[in-house]
């Protein structure tokens, strides 16, 4: 597990209220006070390591002040640890509490059995406090002697209902992403024929040439699909208006 470091959240988070960075951050609408979102730190480029490291995708939730402006993010790095951070200057106000209590935890509950946390000896005091006021308890030390903890919600529990909102694509995104879809669906199309001349058709590369062609029409198609997912959602949309 690759924990962020607080300078990299406090990234995003200004990335996220600025609008100036270098992070892909895709975000769905959770409640009034948090946002979803996947996130891209470290963007693929064409002389990546063939045989480096995967590239990483974070799940973050977002947490909002009032204003709308973003405070906080707890990574979610499965049932496993959840790592947490709030903007200095918003500290002590709540805002990590209530984002946890009725927002990511029931929302993270709904597909898990339990959530568990680790906290760092040097960091143990003021996210102790949190994980104790949202209900966690406390289970055990691991080997280095930092503190676990597990949040199980009894079964008389109510925990709030929560989905995620869908986010309108825009026409114009629609139409780069599937020009870029495109672009790739080329460029694999002349991968495909170099390689088939070098390889020519025989009974060692027939079922590598049906697989690549298979993937180059799959990618042509995903644009055209998405467009009619935005079509059908959009018409859907219409209708619940009264």
């Amino acid at each position: 597990m690759d924990k962020m470091t607080d300078e990299t959240i406090q990234a995003l988070l200004n990335q996220l209220n600025t609008g100036n960075g270098d992070a892909q951050i895709f975000i769905r609408k959770l409640s009034d006070s948090v946002d979803i979102a996947r996130v891209f730190v470290e963007i693929p480029k064409p002389n990546d390591r063939i045989n480096g490291s995967p590239m990483k995708v974070f799940s973050i939730y977002f947490i909002k002040a009032n204003n709308e402006k973003y405070v906080g993010a707890v990574i979610d790095f499965n049932e496993t640890n959840l790592q947490w951070y709030v903007d200095p200057k918003h500290r002590k106000q709540g805002y990590l509490t209530i984002a946890l209590k009725f927002s990511i935890l029931p929302y993270i509950l709904d597909i898990r059995e339990h959530q568990n946390i680790t906290i760092e000896n040097d960091n143990m005091g003021q996210s102790e406090s949190v994980a104790f006021n949202v209900g966690f308890k406390k289970i055990e030390n691991d080997e280095h002697g930092r503190a676990q903890y597990q949040f199980v919600p009894d079964f008389y529990e109510k925990l709030p209902e929560l989905n995620e909102w869908n986010i309108s694509i825009t026409e114009n995104r629609i139409r780069d992403i599937k020009q870029e879809l495109h672009y790739y669906a080329r460029k694999l199309a002349i991968l495909y024929n170099e390689t088939q001349m070098g390889f020519g058709e025989n009974l060692h590369s027939r079922g590598y040439f049906l697989k690549f062609k298979n993937i180059i029409a799959n990618i042509e198609g995903l644009g055209y699909r998405m467009e009619s997912i935005n079509r059908d959602m959009s018409e859907e949309k219409k209708k619940q208006i009264p």
